[in-house]
């Protein structure tokens, strides 16, 4: 072995936990450096942890995360220090002396012994967590969209732990800004535990502190700080997920063990790029989507192997299918080529397989492949808002109502405060024939909402379904009074039909016809509803020919039974290779 290199933990076939170095004496030898020189590499970015909540700071590393910082510097590998170390057998006695005691320590917990001597506190069950959107302390608001990043990429490690309830991005994004106490926050959210923290990046450096305290009854479970160069985020990130499952005593597989000790530097310009794509992407209107499609075809212009950016691609592009921003079949070629690539490159991505069953079931019409990829996505990534949803929705247009719902409703327990997350559980209880139950839903989605013209439009459907006819028009009103998007057009002129009001109908109509783009399913949809059969197929067929998003809900919709019945519908249904 050579002077000049510290050598990795050797490989097993079976994953196992790397070795942790407990002190700069440890983490000197491991190096073969001399103390003071390891001291100064902290200063370069040696990821080095401090339990910052102790009295005395404690000074501990991991073998993987020295490792990956190492050969991301080849010019430091090659240089000759005077205080390496050139006793090999003194260093194999340190190491073997370390672990020997580390076995000890781990294997000797009678009456959580081991918990204090490492300095951790005795947590109760912890089994759901919020994280709070993490405060940027640059000064410089145009930096939140790294804040903002960051915290999503921490949510998105947290979820992988199976036995822990990770709330959504979606809903802890509410917070921003909040002054509330955080039992208040964990009250709201139905969660055991809240992390809070900070970021402050300076160039390509970033700290992080995080903190994170149980709310029934409130007591302070971790702390810690965080110090890293931009390349090294992945690192970051996971060892955070590490040691909140440590500190909760969570469950792990040996897969989801394996995955946090994985990690690889990253192109600081292409993560960049792609956390400016998903702030912008999550604005969910059109220009937001077109920026975010120009950031994250930057980051992978920067990184072609940068895979994360690739599924921000196609997640932009199927919003945009399904927004009718761009015709679906051009919008859905896009995403499926991005998450391909996404997939090719990391199989391990739960969202990569959500959107990759997404594709699968809006537009190749491959029933089996999407539910093989959804069901993936949940095994990778319990707490997977997107899957939950995507799963939830192919289960509906299958006409499986009863799953459907099942597992809508466990989207909401991971992402409460998320208007769309009940506008959607309402669509599930609408097809299943229960409009009590979706009224429900509609009415929390305006609490959170109240501008929200697709609740309003859905609201409108269920009163008509249960025949409260002036009720749905009043609803039709407000919804058409915030936006004339065509699928609120379609609902509100179906309604129309429905209360006798043709005339109306045929105005939404008229103006569905005289928009820009529109999704011809919709217009399909009206056309059926006001008789004309003949305006119906034609629009159908376009839908076809288009891969409309919608079309995927042929099998369920609400089509008259002069349409449903005929064998160009039928027909309609083979070819688009629905399970009989």
């Amino acid at each position: 072995m050579g002077a000049g290199k510290p050598q990795p933990p050797p490989e097993s076939s079976e994953p196992s936990t790397p070795e942790r170095l407990d002190s700069w004496k440890e983490i000197s030898a491991y190096l073969k450096r001399d103390e003071s020189t390891v001291r100064r590499w902290e200063k370069e970015g040696l990821p080095v942890h401090r339990h910052v909540h102790k009295k005395k700071a404690t000074v501990y590393g991991y073998k993987c995360e020295i490792d990956v910082w190492w050969k991301g510097d080849p010019a430091r590998r090659e240089q000759s220090e005077t205080g390496a170390n050139r006793q090999p057998w003194r260093l194999a006695w340190l190491v073997a002396a370390g672990l020997l005691l580390l076995s000890v320590v781990a294997g000797f917990n009678v009456g959580r012994v081991r918990d204090r001597l490492l300095g951790r506190p005795a947590a109760g069950e912890i089994s759901s967590i919020g994280i709070l959107p993490l405060e940027n302390l640059s000064g410089d608001l145009e930096q939140d969209y790294f804040a903002d990043g960051m915290t999503d990429a921490l949510i998105t490690e947290l979820g992988k732990i199976g036995t822990l309830r990770v709330i959504s991005r979606q809903s802890m994004m509410q917070y921003k800004h909040t002054k509330k106490p955080l039992e208040q926050i964990a009250q709201e959210l139905n969660v055991d535990a809240i992390m809070e923290g900070t970021v402050l990046r300076e160039g390509d450096r970033v700290s992080i502190t995080a903190q994170l305290v149980q709310a029934r009854p409130e007591r302070h479970v971790w702390a810690e700080r965080y110090e890293r160069n931009l390349t090294s985020m992945l690192v970051l990130q996971r060892d955070v997920a590490r040691t909140i499952a440590g500190e909760i005593r969570a469950k792990l597989r040996p897969q989801q063990q394996a995955h946090l000790w994985k990690a690889y530097p990253i192109n600081p310009r292409a993560y960049e790029a792609y956390l400016k794509g998903l702030f912008f992407i999550e604005k969910m209107t059109q220009e937001g989507i077109r920026k975010g499609i120009e950031y994250q075809q930057q980051s992978v212009g920067i990184d072609p192997n940068y895979a994360p950016a690739y599924v921000g691609l196609a997640d932009a592009y199927n919003r945009a299918a399904i927004h009718n921003y761009l015709p679906a079949q051009q919008a859905y070629a896009e995403a499926k080529a991005a998450v391909s690539r996404a997939l090719l490159l990391d199989d391990t991505l739960a969202e990569a397989h959500a959107l990759m069953g997404v594709i699968k079931f809006r537009f190749d019409w491959d029933w089996e492949g999407a539910e093989t990829e959804l069901q993936r996505a949940l095994q990778l990534n319990p707490s997977s808002s997107r899957a939950h949803l995507g799963y939830s929705t192919y289960l509906l247009a299958m006409g499986r109502t009863d799953e459907a719902i099942r597992v809508a409703q466990r989207n909401i327990d991971i992402d409460p405060l998320t208007s769309q997350r009940h506008i959607n559980l309402a669509w599930e209880f609408s097809y299943a024939g229960r409009p009590d139950d979706a009224i429900a839903s509609l009415r929390k989605a305006l609490e959170l909402a109240p501008d929200s013209a697709i609740a309003y439009g859905q609201l409108a459907e269920s009163y008509a379904a249960k025949g409260m006819h002036g009720e749905a028009i009043s609803m039709c009103e407000k919804a058409l009074d915030l936006e004339l998007d065509d699928q609120i057009l379609s609902s509100c002129g179906r309604v129309y039909v429905l209360a006798g009001r043709r005339r109306e109908a045929l105005k939404m109509q008229k103006i569905l016809s005289s928009q820009s783009y529109v999704s011809p399913y919709q217009t399909a949809l009206l056309y059926d509803a006001l008789g004309d059969e003949k305006q119906a197929f034609q629009w159908l067929d376009q839908a076809y020919q288009a891969r409309a998003a919608e079309m995927c809900f042929l099998k369920i919709d609400a089509f008259s039974d002069e349409l449903s019945s005929d064998p160009r519908f039928q027909d309609l249904l083979r070819r688009m290779n629905f399970p009989q």
